[in-house]
């Protein structure tokens, strides 16, 4: 009888320890998948050249007319690129155009399923991975992506890094009764400032002197 309830007890124990083991190999990439830092956090800075080379050409004058909500100012190859300043507000009930359009620079911050961009001089995003309020949005690896819909338009944003490192923006906007625009930054990653070596005794004495 012993026996009996003894190897009885011990099989479902056996089956609960091979589920376990099962659940933990299929959440274990998952987890870690998260725990990796998405390659599209940091700093960016533009490249103002490489965006003027990458921008696509328009056939309506004033295209650039008001660009990201603010002042343009013509620099590179006569293509418009953004101002420091902060942009002026577009007239009542236009619709602003995406802040990333009128940024020099521009901080990524990843914390889980959402997404921080900081614009800097111009304005402050949050991505939310998945369907949030009317906009689909998500990223995996080296790219982001974000779509949403309005009455008067629709805007498709990708942020794709490239095989160089750098970061390049795709805007497009299709407004109702109108042709499709399309807008292009290109980012290249802020390094650290160097850190100063430390000084020797020797020029310690000598600064000193």
């Amino acid at each position: 009888m012993f026996s009996v309830s003894s190897a009885g007890g011990k099989q479902p124990r056996r089956m609960r320890r091979h589920l376990l083991l099962l659940v933990l190999l299929f959440a274990l990439p998952g987890l870690q998948a998260r725990d990796r830092e998405s390659p599209l956090v940091g700093t960016w800075l533009i490249n103002q050249e490489r965006t003027a080379e990458v921008q696509p050409e328009f056939k309506n004058a004033g295209m650039f007319d008001n660009l990201g909500g603010g002042s343009v100012s013509v620099s590179v190859m006569g293509v418009p690129l953004p101002k420091s300043q902060r942009p002026q507000r577009n007239a009542i009930g236009a619709p602003r155009d995406p802040d990333v359009l009128a940024c020099l620079e521009m901080v990524l911050q990843e914390d889980g399923d959402r997404m921080q961009a900081t614009y800097q001089n111009v304005g402050e995003e949050m991505f939310i991975r998945g369907n949030f309020r009317g906009r689909s949005t998500n990223w995996r690896g080296k790219s982001l992506t974000q779509s949403y819909e309005t009455t008067e338009r629709k805007v498709t944003k990708t942020y794709q890094i490239q095989a160089d490192g750098s970061l390049l923006v795709t805007v497009k906007i299709k407004p109702q009764k109108d042709k499709k625009r399309i807008y292009k930054r290109v980012f290249e990653r802020a390094t650290a400032p160097a850190t100063p070596n430390p000084a020797t005794p020797a020029q310690e004495s000598r600064a000193a002197s």
